[in-house]
């Protein structure tokens, strides 16, 4: 997400030990901050101009941030060498990741439901009842992690700095929940779509 955020945020991602104290670092700077490199993967690199698609247009890119030689001022570093905070800070970001993910992977689960609605139509087996069981599966796993979600939220708790943080259990559930779901939906998917899915060819232009 590094190629469109404004600000690049760094954070220890597990517990670290004494002798990891050199790493144990988290600060923020501006993602066109010199000395900042961004080796970014595009996630779609054909133009469509005939058959529109937003979805593809306005999903994700993945990029790999290199620091080159790259000065961090003090008043933007949180952490410096503090090792033994790294696993409460690494929770503080995960928690509240999953939290957000239990809110937006239901929205995902929606676009691919209604893609394999409409090859159910395609293909002529819309009212097939097994057909109708597995595009059930895309609507009840994505309320159930977004009702996670809320009771995260409803569960969570003020923090002594004033920062309200969901409820981790809650967070995690919805996380784990859509993390494992989201292959099994790939996969009714393509059962549905049949080799219309993965031989569609690119638009001609």
């Amino acid at each position: 997400m590094a190629a469109y955020a404004d600000e690049i945020i760094v954070v220890p991602t597990r517990a670290l030990r004494e002798g990891d104290k050199d790493y144990a670092v988290a600060f923020a700077i501006p993602a066109d901050w010199d000395g900042v490199r961004l080796i970014t993967r595009p996630v779609w690199v054909r133009d469509r101009e005939v058959i529109k698609a937003p979805f593809p247009e306005y999903g994700v890119s993945d990029s790999i941030v290199v620091f080159d030689d790259t000065f961090i001022p003090k008043e933007r570093v949180f952490m410096c060498r503090e090792w033994e905070f790294g696993r409460r800070l690494a929770l503080l970001f995960a928690n509240s990741h999953r939290h957000s993910y239990s809110g937006c992977k239901p929205g995902l689960s929606d676009i691919i439901g209604g893609a394999a609605a409409l090859a159910a139509e395609a293909n002529n087996i819309e009212k097939v009842a097994h057909v109708r069981e597995k595009l059930s599966e895309f609507a009840g796993g994505a309320e159930l992690a977004y009702a996670a979600g809320i009771a995260s939220a409803l569960y969570g708790e003020k923090t002594s700095s004033g920062t309200f943080f969901p409820d981790a259990i809650y967070a995690n559930v919805g996380r784990r929940l859509m993390g494992e779901t989201i292959y099994h939906e790939y996969n009714i998917l393509t059962e549905i779509a049949g080799g219309l899915l993965v031989t569609l060819p690119f638009e001609a232009v």
